[in-house]
C-alpha cells in the first residue's frame, strides 16, 4: 500500500515536470503576452491599467546575485536532491523556484557586471472577471 502511494506521487511529479521541460520559459513579456480566454482581454473589458516602476540599488543587486549563486552551490543541490527524494512535492517546489530564478536573473547580472542599480518599468493591465486575466507588457530595464 505504501509503495503504491509513493508510485502515484512519483508519477504525478513526473506528469508535472515533463511538460515543463518541453515548454518554453521566456521573459516576463512572453509569459504574459497572451490572455486566456482571449475574449476576456479585449479593450472594452479592461478593469484598470497600472504603470509600475521598481528600483534595486547596487547593494540590493549584489545581494540578489549572491542569493542566486547560492542556488547553484553543491550544498543547495545536495539538500534539494535529498528533499526531492523524501517528498516529490517539495522537490517540485524547489524546481519551480529555481526555474523562476533562472528566468529573471539576466537583467540583474547585467546590472551587477556594470556595477549599477536596476530599474524595471512595466505596465500591468487587469481585465474584468478575474485576477487570473492580467497582462504584463512594455517591460523596460534601466541601469543606473
Amino acid at each position: 500500500m505504501k509503495s503504491s502511494k509513493k508510485g502515484i506521487k512519483i508519477l504525478l511529479s513526473l506528469c508535472l515536470i515533463v511538460p515543463l521541460l518541453f515548454s518554453s520559459f521566456g521573459p516576463i513579456t512572453k509569459a504574459n503576452a497572451a490572455c486566456y480566454p482571449t475574449y476576456m482581454c479585449s479593450d472594452n473589458n479592461v478593469h484598470s491599467v497600472h504603470n509600475v516602476s521598481v528600483y534595486y540599488t547596487k547593494s540590493e543587486v549584489k545581494k540578489i546575485i549572491s542569493r542566486y549563486n547560492a542556488l547553484g552551490s553543491n550544498q543547495f543541490l545536495i539538500i534539494s536532491y535529498i528533499i526531492g527524494l523524501k517528498s516529490p512535492q517539495a522537490g517540485l517546489g524547489i524546481l519551480m523556484y529555481t526555474l523562476g530564478a533562472n528566468n529573471g536573473i539576466a537583467p540583474f547580472k547585467k546590472a551587477y557586471s556594470q556595477n549599477t542599480g536596476l530599474q524595471i518599468k512595466y505596465t500591468v493591465t487587469v481585465y474584468k472577471g478575474s485576477n487570473a486575466t492580467t497582462k504584463v507588457s512594455n517591460v523596460k530595464y534601466y541601469y543606473k
